[in-house]
């Protein structure tokens, strides 16, 4: 037989204690959801982000997809104006080296002239012909400077003939070098005056100018005269030149 009485005051006993059983299960349901609803709030932050950055990642793409293809474009371009400039400078290169040849035998022409002129200022002249090479041996030679300097340089050698010089120069008379006295008439023949007061003039003998000493005391009496003339300024007014016997103009002709 039941006892009644104790069952119901044992379920009444434990009526608070299931109530608070209840009440612990709602309190975790709440936490739990609100635990939920922050990692969801987290989650949608973080999808948002990435989408942020998915999106910046793409627009990065297709800025580096244009910059890539202004590159390369750039390049195209860069290589065609170098094929250009490859393809000029090799036509002012040829064009330099079909007028170069001209211009080199023009100057040996006139250095030729030089040597077999009359041996006065040779070494400079000479010097001034080496100056006007050289500046055609560079890759882009001024051709039309270099002429302009070569035919001012004949005006000035032919410009010689015309005109009395007095100056100094090394010499050679025989076989001793030194410094001298010359005293140019023309391009026709040169006094020598050595600082030991001894004569001599220039002589063509049909292959090359030479420097003979004057032997002849009344010869060498007429060419002090003319240094000293030359010397006070008095001009030689119309007078015979004493001239070396069986001169030859270049080329043999006497």
């Amino acid at each position: 037989m039941l006892h009644w009485p104790r069952i119901v005051a044992s379920l009444l006993l434990c009526l608070p204690l299931a109530a608070q059983a209840a009440g612990t299960t709602d309190e975790a349901v709440v936490a739990l959801r609100v635990e939920v609803e922050r990692l969801a709030g987290e989650l949608a932050q973080v999808r948002a982000e990435q989408t942020e950055q998915l999106a910046a990642l793409r627009a990065e793409r297709v800025e580096l997809a244009r910059a890539l293809r202004a590159a390369r474009s750039r390049n195209a371009q860069l290589r065609e104006l170098q094929a250009q400039d490859a393809a000029r400078d090799e036509a002012e290169i040829t064009a330099a080296a079909r007028g170069r040849a001209p211009a080199l035998a023009a100057i040996a022409a006139v250095r030729e002239h030089v040597r077999a002129s009359l041996p006065f200022a040779r070494a400079d002249r000479e010097a001034e012909l080496d100056r006007i090479e050289a500046s055609l041996q560079v890759s882009e030679p001024d051709l039309g400077r270099a002429m302009q300097r070569l035919w001012r340089f004949v005006e000035q050698d032919l410009a010689l003939a015309g005109e009395i010089e007095l100056g100094q120069q090394v010499v050679t008379t025989a076989g001793d070098e030194q410094l001298a006295e010359v005293l140019r008439i023309g391009m026709a023949v040169m006094y020598v005056r050595t600082q030991a007061g001894a004569v001599a003039w220039t002589r063509h003998d049909g292959t090359t100018w030479r420097i003979e000493p004057i032997d002849d005391p009344a010869m060498a009496r007429e060419v002090l005269a003319l240094f000293d003339a030359y010397h006070d300024n008095r001009g030689f007014g119309p007078a015979v030149l004493p001239l070396p016997r069986e001169t030859l103009q270049p080329g043999g002709t006497p």
